[in-house]
């Protein structure tokens, strides 16, 4: 009786500290498990000395990934000489970029202990094969693998690349997921071939781009035909089903190569060659549509796919201060010492799309005799073709006019950037209807006729190189007639009129802190990037004199942000 009931003290005593062990136990767990969620994902860094970065991907092995990272980025250089690319190798186990581009020296390093890259065909070169013997297999764990990757990711010294292209190794696996916790990516080519296996690991990688909102910039297709060495015909050998492919995941084709003999040739003996262009037997044309705007532009979305800007249109008379209230805009914002690569709010003049004049046209605009401010001046279809691209995130170049002699800069454009808010001024930005109806917002500057009489003179007298008769018979002839004619009676469709321009204060700090709510709301891959660049909006010195940030020259004239 004793013994039974010690032994049941005993277990009761037990399942007590079990009890309790186990609660102490799971309460560290859930401790230990939220101290590992709070410190997240890594920190997206980007690589030191390069502005923008392309993964090449492929979801199975031999479909020609590395063939078209290699030719991408020789195609960048080849396009774009003034451009600087580079050419990356993530692939550990199988390197094949020292092959393809004939570097089989070891990287020197820097005083930093940095590797400095290798150089062929004008491209920078860092592959891991640099570094191991030639033909010594790599076996290794993840761990060592991942620290590899680091190594190449971090301890490379680029020295300013405008376009990194990344060759990826298969699959979807550490290295896809390191590569995109780490870098800011801005955007991914797939590679595929036309058979039903390749098309279905294609379609799982994409899947996991789109979920991690990697914008994915299109499909290569590699091996589509084989062309027939006896009549040229191209034979489908390995199906067609990349068409449905693309409509299943909403992607776009960038180029269908074909197999033959001499690309696979060229690719095995890269050594005979002598240009990049030689290397692979792709036609300059295909490198140049795989490599143009497509991938340009998607350098330039900061990892947003099909982003679609704010558009303001700032409507108002000639020298009503239109631009001025964008000038003041931008300066509350703090945005005319950025960068204007990296803005998130632009400005962009109707002017620029002043059309071509014919010689006789030009005659009568010397002497004063042609109409501006009418709306055949200007070109609508280019206006509406140009904010229709960059309402779709795409990088557009604009012309720049030439006020003195009333032409088109021949070969120089201005370069605009896909941004979060974009400010569009002019005298008739909201009479064309096609136009108008792109806006989300309809600005009004509204000025009384005097005073901007008052700031057109002294305008066209310095800066345009007119005389004052000229002036004032072309105001009294045109500028007024147009405006009463064609611009004021788009008032109507604005959305807010500010009364007496850039002076009117309050107007512009309600129009900035709308802007400001835009910005901070955006939709971003990287929220944690986009908050801190609206807090800096945020806390941007609405004081800050225009002369300290270069808007206005020695003459005291404003001069364009843009």
């Amino acid at each position: 009786m004793i013994k039974r009931h010690f032994l049941r003290k005993i277990f009761s005593n037990v399942s007590t500290f079990k009890h309790q062990f186990v609660k102490y136990s799971l309460d560290n767990v859930k401790t230990h498990q939220k101290e590992l969620m709070s410190r997240g994902l890594p920190k997206q860094k980007p690589i030191d000395g390069v502005k923008n970065i392309i993964l090449v991907s492929s979801g199975k092995g031999g479909v020609g990934k590395s063939t078209t990272a290699v030719n991408l980025s020789t195609a960048l250089k080849l396009v774009y000489p003034e451009k600087k690319v580079g050419l990356l190798d993530t692939d550990i186990f199988g390197p094949t970029v020292p092959l393809m581009m004939n570097l089989h020296e070891t990287p020197f390093l820097t005083d930093k202990n940095l590797m400095e890259p290798l150089i062929n065909y004008g491209v920078k070169c860092m592959s891991f094969g640099f570094l191991i013997e030639e033909g010594s297999p790599v076996i290794w764990r993840g761990l060592m693998v991942m620290q590899a990757l680091e190594k190449l990711m971090r301890q490379v010294y680029w020295d300013d690349i405008d376009y990194l292209i990344v060759d990826t190794p298969p699959g979807t696996g550490d290295t896809h997921l390191t590569l995109i916790q780490n870098l800011p990516i801005n955007g991914v080519v797939l590679v595929t071939t036309p058979q039903k296996a390749a098309l279905e690991v294609t379609k799982r990688g994409a899947k996991m781009y789109k979920k991690l909102n990697i914008p994915i910039i299109g499909l290569v297709e590699n091996m589509s035909t084989v062309i027939c060495p006896s009549c040229s015909t191209n034979i489908k050998v390995f199906g067609s089903d990349t068409e449905k492919l693309v409509k299943d995941i909403n992607i776009e084709i960038l180029e269908s190569f074909p197999l033959n003999e001499s690309t696979a040739e060229a690719c095995d003996k890269v050594y005979k060659c002598k240009a990049a262009h030689v290397q692979i037997d792709f036609s300059i044309n295909s490198l140049r549509k795989m490599s143009d705007n497509r991938i340009l532009n998607a350098t330039k979305m900061n990892g947003i796919e099909g982003k679609t800007p704010f558009l303001i249109g700032v409507a108002g008379g000639t020298a009503s201060g239109k631009s001025t209230v964008c000038k003041r805009i931008m300066e509350k914002l703090g945005q005319v010492e950025v960068d204007s690569k990296q803005r998130q709010v632009v400005c962009i003049s109707q002017d620029s799309f002043y059309r071509e004049l014919t010689p006789s046209e030009i005659a009568r605009a010397e002497k004063g005799q042609f109409n501006f401010d009418h709306p055949d001046a200007f070109n609508d279809t280019l206006i509406k073709d140009t904010l229709t691209d960059i309402l779709a995130g795409k990088m557009v170049q604009i012309p720049i006019y030439d006020y003195r002699h009333h032409s088109l800069k021949k070969d120089e454009v201005l370069t605009i950037y896909p941004a979060d808010v974009v400010l569009f001024e002019g005298i008739l930005v909201f009479y064309f209807p096609e136009v108008r109806k792109l806006f989300h917002m309809k600005l009004f500057v509204d000025t009384d006729s005097d005073t901007r009489l008052a700031r057109r003179v002294p305008r066209d007298i310095i800066e345009r190189g007119r005389d004052l008769d000229q002036v004032l018979n072309q105001y009294m002839n045109f500028v007024k007639p147009a405006f009463e004619e064609f611009c004021s009676p788009t008032k109507k469709f604005a959305d807010v009129i500010i009364p007496r321009g850039a002076d009117n204060h309050v107007a512009i700090d309600l129009i900035v802190q709308h802007i400001r709510e835009i910005l901070t709301n955006r939709p971003t891959r990287n929220s944690e990037e986009r908050a801190l660049a609206a807090s800096k909006l945020l806390n941007a010195s609405p004081c800050q004199s225009p002369s300290k940030r270069g808007l206005v020259g020695n003459d005291g004239v404003f001069k364009r942000p843009h």
